[in-house]
């Protein structure tokens, strides 16, 4: 039994070695995970990755409703019309107030 079984080690050891090489993955599972995450990166640093929050259908950077859903996604700036954040109350562009502050009726 160990003279039959070492002969066998023997016999397929270089035939075992190629057919590793052919089966085996191109990539590990670590090594397409990084890719993925890479590419993830990329596409953020472009800006293409931009979904809707309420549908998630990619989106352009500029568009204040998503067109699948109607979803409100920015709002213009009241001076200088550019699009905004919902809940930005200072336009980054211009610097115009976007909202009245609260005067109390009595006091004006």
């Amino acid at each position: 039994m160990i003279i039959l079984s070492v002969l066998f080690v023997i016999v397929l050891f270089i035939p075992g070695i190629f057919i590793y090489l052919f089966i085996r993955p191109r990539k590990t599972f670590e090594q397409k995970y990084q890719d993925a995450i890479e590419e993830e990166a990329l596409l953020r640093e472009i800006g293409v990755s931009e979904k809707c929050p309420s549908c998630g259908h990619t989106i352009q950077n500029d568009w204040i409703v998503c067109p699948y859903c109607h979803t409100k996604i920015k709002k213009k700036c009241v001076q200088c019309g550019k699009p905004i954040e919902l809940p930005w109350n200072l336009c980054p562009y211009c610097g115009e107030q976007q909202q009245k502050p609260f005067m109390d009726e009595k006091t004006s």
